[in-house]
């Protein structure tokens, strides 16, 4: 059976012979020789160019049944539109897009080619290895870098986990470690933060005291005792110990100060101080009434009241009399200072001052709390209190937030 080729019967011409040697035939033109290594299991033949050969049926059928094979070949499951002369086309189309490299659910990037090549993976390769335990166990260490400081680490399932924990150990450990202190620590003027040998922040000592008397949100507070008695016997403190407060959060404080010039006591009766000067920094934490100061945020908080309370005179001779400061909330007093004299048989001693101090209280406050300061001076002729030299005042700071 001569196939696809003209039979010889039929005036066909041999293009290669039997040895698989093309002969080049000068009567057949554009027929194609196939090489030697390919082989045929019939002497391949043409066409001659002066028409002296005939086509016959069994050579169109096995032309026609090569197409078709071919597309059934190429496509199985397809088919063959007898209206179409692209029956081909459409069965190699549907072949390479069968057969073509596919990523999972994604369209694939790239031509393939050395210059574009693909970019996903073919189908099926991610999910086998997400899937595959000894896969992710020997590429996880591929993928870790062998840094020193490396934080990534591989979980039992093989997988690439991050700790916290390990971050924190890593940068403590790093020995530029210093770099971040100064990343944390503020240029402001007056910063008391430090860096240690370490590279950890710390507290200066020497700074620290300088640097509560610059920053915005620090009250200072004077802290006073009535013991030991004045070296100087003029009946005052001698020292106070300065205390600093800085709120964690933001400075929370409320001052309240007398005006200038003295105020007159009524003698035996304790008197509400005039506090006519207020304000109040940070976020509010009560309210300005009159002279006193109502809490509206519970908490602890620090109170230090101040004023200069003065009996002159002594009336009655081995009367006692004194000068007295109380701090009250809600109409109960807690005194904070006072200080006493003696009447001496026989005549009054004009001139004669006494004077109350200040006291530095921690104390629970809750909300619609009262706070106000009274001075009281009994078994005197006059009594005042004096804000010549230092006004008479009450602040009140919130601690925590």
């Amino acid at each position: 059976m001569a196939s696809i080729f003209p039979d010889v019967a039929a005036g066909g011409v041999t293009v290669r012979d039997g040895a698989g040697v093309c002969q080049n035939p000068a009567n057949v033109s554009y027929a194609y020789c196939p090489p030697a290594t390919f082989n045929v299991t019939c002497i391949p033949t043409a066409l001659p160019n002066d028409c002296t050969a005939r086509i016959v049926g069994a050579q169109i059928n096995a032309i026609a049944s090569e197409i078709l094979s071919f597309a059934v070949c190429l496509d199985p499951e397809g088919s063959w539109n007898c209206a179409s002369v692209t029956n081909l086309c459409s069965a190699f189309t549907n072949w390479f897009d069968r057969n073509r490299a596919h990523a999972d659910q994604d369209t694939i990037i790239g031509t393939g080619t050395e210059a574009d090549p693909f970019m996903t993976a073919p189908r099926g390769v991610a999910s086998q290895m997400c899937n595959d335990l000894v896969a992710l166990q020997t590429l996880g260490p591929c993928l870790l870098s062998s840094d020193s400081i490396q934080v990534l680490t591989l979980g039992t399932d093989g997988r690439i986990v991050l700790r916290p924990g390990d971050i924190v150990s890593a940068v403590c450990s790093d020995p530029h470690g210093d770099n971040l202190a100064n990343c944390l620590r503020s240029t402001d003027a007056g910063n008391a933060l430090g860096i240690g040998t370490d590279g950890r922040l710390l507290v200066n000592a020497n700074t620290f005291p300088n640097a509560t008397n610059t920053q915005a949100g620090i009250v200072q507070l004077a802290v006073g005792s009535n013991f030991p008695a004045d070296a100087n016997n003029n009946n005052d403190q001698d020292a106070t110990t300065p205390l600093y407060i800085k709120n964690a959060l933001a400075p929370r404080v409320a001052h309240m100060q007398a005006n200038a010039g003295d105020q007159a006591l009524a003698v035996g009766v304790g008197t509400e101080v005039s506090l006519p000067v207020q304000s109040q920094q940070g976020t509010s934490f009560g309210n300005f009434v009159g002279n006193t100061f109502q809490i509206t945020v519970a908490g602890t908080y620090i109170v230090a009241p101040y004023a200069t309370v003065v009996a002159e005179g002594f009336t009655g001779a081995g009367n006692q009399a004194s000068a007295s400061l109380d701090l009250v909330v809600n109409s109960i007093p807690m005194r904070v200072g006072t200080e006493l004299g003696y009447g001496l048989t026989g005549e009054p001693h004009p001139g004669l001052t006494v004077s109350s101090g200040q006291s530095t209280r921690i104390v629970q406050l809750n909300a619609g709390d009262i706070v106000s300061l009274r001075a009281t001076v009994q078994n005197t002729d006059v009594g005042r209190i004096g804000n010549g030299t230092q006004p008479a005042t009450l602040s009140i700071a919130k601690l925590g937030s």
